[in-house]
């Protein structure tokens, strides 16, 4: 009789020890949903507002990312003691959510017109999966088990139908922040909202019918302050935006203000949960205490019992110590590490037996971890020999800069003979100095989670210089944070590229000198040859006077070219000043600069007005529009006048402008050859020109860091388009 009240006691304690144990798991739970539906409301709102993603919406979806995910681990931890269905939902919808959060943090940089249009609803019923499967999880593993007290049945019963009122009203509200912040409330949307709002109205009933039962002070006056902040004070707002949706009026708030006003309401039930959850826990702790006293008070008339039964006891202790002692000497052993201990092949079926098989079982495991170990050794012993022989530099360094480790190769890069000559040494120390600021900040931005490449110089402790090229990521390394860097030698490289701008400056100095000298015998050639038409007028015969034209605008041609490649090769040179300038001026000269071709042509060219400023130079940059938009009039189709259009469009990190035209157009495989010196496409008698003008257009976006291309089919007109960077800093 003692024995079973014993027992059952026990039982009893070990059932309180549960509750609270699963008490604890569902406040993790549920504060995991909380968090994602936080989550789930400001991402839909994000998403279908206008622009990119604010600071300040950027912080809070960080913070309540990162609290959610923590909080879905340590609840989750309580119920992976076994296979459980429900449990594998929460995992499959979670890498759901986890894989949208990334395509939804790509969106938040683009503008609304460029997001996915379907995102923000694959968005949203993703994390409402999500929010069923925790929930349902719950219910599944506290209230249809009958093996919970009916009052910690009921405190979760509560708390879970706070969560659900709180998930609705808060979907419900997001449905309207959205439509305030552009997207319209239409018929698909209105009938979401009414469905949420009936869904969280139910379990604002079955929430009151449940804390009448609880019969709690606490419960209760929270429940009031519910009722006033969110159905007295926030529900009408909420239908003032319905009705201006239905009515076509003007919506009576902004979307800050609306969000500002849905705090107070939604925090009054998420402040119920909490009260909730503090009266389920008061519960679980006075459940446990009083479970534990009546424990020790059972324990203790099972102690004076005992202590009757010693003398009985004693006989039988003096047959199980000798196998105890043995059981005790071979547990030694193992504890010293040797597993040669003797076991019995066939131990007795009783408490000795179950023992022998513990120590078996202890036995095995021990010989597991050995060979684990061993494993471990010999996969180190070969990372090491790999990074050892690695031919490029592989450092770690820690957050002040200090080296860590670093292999051979690294080691020969700066001339040091071991590690001891760098190890705790900050490592900028070996970095030229004009490059030490850029070598600063790539640690600093490593060692806040993002990864990043440099070419540098180092000098050696024997005093050479070397150019390296590193890539650098974080790592945790013995619990801390460190910087991994994988480093190249790249002198080989920098020698080939400063020999290769040497050459090509050789090369445009060249071309300049011999063009310039070029012109002078032309002139003479097209001077003497027009004196002579001169003085022979009226005696040449046709064929002469056709002699005498072609000879002289053969010159002249000549001439333009090579005028034409002076002005190219002067392109991207050092002594060209990079300044801010205005594109809508550049544009308006260039255009000053061809009137009369527009006018002979009667061609309409639009302008936009969103022309930015950016830094270049103002020469170069009028040539580039006035080799585009003479192009498009040259290049016009036979029966229609040219139509030219500029626009502008801002990217991420530059500008992109383009020039259209609706003239003779360019067959597709014309376009790789296009941008090449000398290249036409068309005879010279159909449309006269050097060939020069878009191999110079490339040349200008190049030397300003950008880049240019076409988009053209023949009859159908042809885009140029190019880049400019919105950095402050070109050439």
């Amino acid at each position: 009789m003692l024995s079973s009240d014993f027992v059952e006691t026990w039982r009893n304690y070990q059932a309180a020890r549960q509750v609270l144990a699963a008490n604890s798991a569902i406040d993790s739970l549920l504060q995991a949903a909380q968090n994602f539906a936080f989550e789930r409301g400001r991402t839909n709102v994000v998403l279908n507002g206008p622009g990119p993603i604010s600071d300040d919406n950027r912080a809070f979806l960080t913070e309540r990312r990162k609290a959610a995910d923590d909080a879905l681990s340590e609840g989750i931890r309580h119920f992976d003691m076994s296979p459980n269905p429900e449990l594998e939902r929460i995992r499959v919808d979670y890498a759901a959510v986890t894989a949208l959060r990334i395509e939804a943090d790509q969106a938040f940089a683009l503008p609304r017109g460029q997001r996915p249009t379907d995102l923000p609803d694959r968005w949203v019923r993703a994390q409402t999966t999500l929010l069923d499967s925790i929930t349902d999880l719950i219910a599944n593993e506290t209230l249809k088990v009958d093996r919970f007290t009916a009052v910690f049945r009921l405190f979760t019963r509560i708390k879970l139908q706070a969560f659900n009122v709180r998930d609705a009203f808060g979907l419900e509200s997001s449905r309207y922040a959205t439509s305030l912040s552009g997207k319209p409330l239409d018929s698909q949307a209105l009938s979401s909202a009414m469905l949420l709002r009936g869904r969280g109205e139910t379990s604002w009933r079955e929430l009151q019918r449940e804390v009448s039962r609880a019969d709690s002070p606490n419960l209760t006056e929270a429940l009031d302050t519910v009722r006033h902040e969110f159905f007295v004070r926030f529900r009408p707002l909420e239908d003032q935006v319905i009705q201006a949706s239905l009515t076509g009026q003007p919506q009576p708030w902004s979307v800050a203000e609306f969000t500002k006003a849905s705090v107070p309401a939604l925090d009054s039930i998420a402040a119920f949960l909490k009260v909730a959850t503090k009266e389920t826990a008061a519960f679980g702790i006075a459940n446990a205490s009083r479970a534990r006293e009546r424990l020790l008070v059972q324990a203790a008339v099972a102690i004076g019992v005992t202590l009757l039964s010693v003398a009985t006891l004693y006989v039988i202790l003096g047959r199980l110590l000798r196998p105890l002692q043995r059981i005790q000497s071979s547990l030694a052993a193992l504890a010293d590490g040797n597993t040669t201990i003797p076991v019995p092949t066939a131990p007795p079926r009783d408490e000795i037996g179950a023992m022998w098989a513990a120590v078996e079982s202890f036995r095995r495991s021990l010989l597991e971890r050995k060979r684990a170990e061993a494993l471990l050794r010999d996969s180190e012993a070969q990372l090491r020999a790999v990074v050892s022989n690695e031919p490029e530099c592989i450092k770690l360094v820690d957050g002040d800069g200090a080296l860590i480790q670093m292999n051979p190769a690294g080691l020969q890069m700066v001339e040091a003979v071991s590690q001891e000559q760098l190890v705790g040494r900050h490592i900028i120390e070996v970095v030229a100095p004009e490059y030490r600021q850029a070598f600063s900040e790539m640690h600093q931005a490593v060692m806040a989670g993002e990864t990043r490449e440099l070419q540098f110089e180092v000098i050696g402790l024997r005093g050479t210089r070397c150019w390296l090229e590193t890539h650098a990521v974080p790592m945790d390394f013995d619990g801390r944070r460190v910087h991994l860097a994988v480093t190249r030698d790249i002198s080989s490289r920098k020698a080939l590229e400063l020999d290769l701008k040497r050459s090509n400056a050789e090369l445009e100095r060249f071309a300049y000198v011999a063009s310039h000298d070029l012109r002078q015998p032309l002139r003479m050639v097209s001077s003497y040859l027009t004196l002579l038409e001169r003085h022979l007028a009226g005696r040449l015969n046709e064929d002469e006077q056709a002699f005498i034209d072609f000879a002289v605008n053969g010159a002249k041609r000549m001439d333009r070219m090579i005028i034409d490649l002076l002005d190219y090769s002067r392109i991207g040179r050092d002594t060209v000043e990079m300044t801010a300038v205005a594109l809508d001026e550049v544009v308006g000269h260039a255009i000053a600069n061809l009137q009369g071709a527009i006018d002979d042509s009667a061609a309409m060219i639009e302008i936009p007005t969103n022309l930015p400023t950016v830094m270049g130079s103002d020469t170069e940059l009028e040539r580039l529009f006035r080799n585009l938009i003479g192009n498009a009039l040259k290049f016009q189709a036979e029966g229609r006048s040219p139509h030219i259009r500029i626009q502008c469009r801002e990217a991420e990190a530059d500008w992109e402008i383009s020039v259209s035209d609706n003239g003779i157009g360019i067959a597709p495989e014309d376009h790789q050859r296009l941008f090449q010196i000398f290249q036409r496409l068309v005879s010279q008698d159909q449309y006269p020109g050097s060939g020069i003008g878009l191999a110079s257009c490339r040349k200008i976006i190049e030397h300003h860091h950008g880049r240019i291309w076409v988009e053209s089919l023949p009859d159908e007109g042809t885009t140029f388009r190019f880049t400019l960077p919105k950095s402050s800093v070109v050439g």
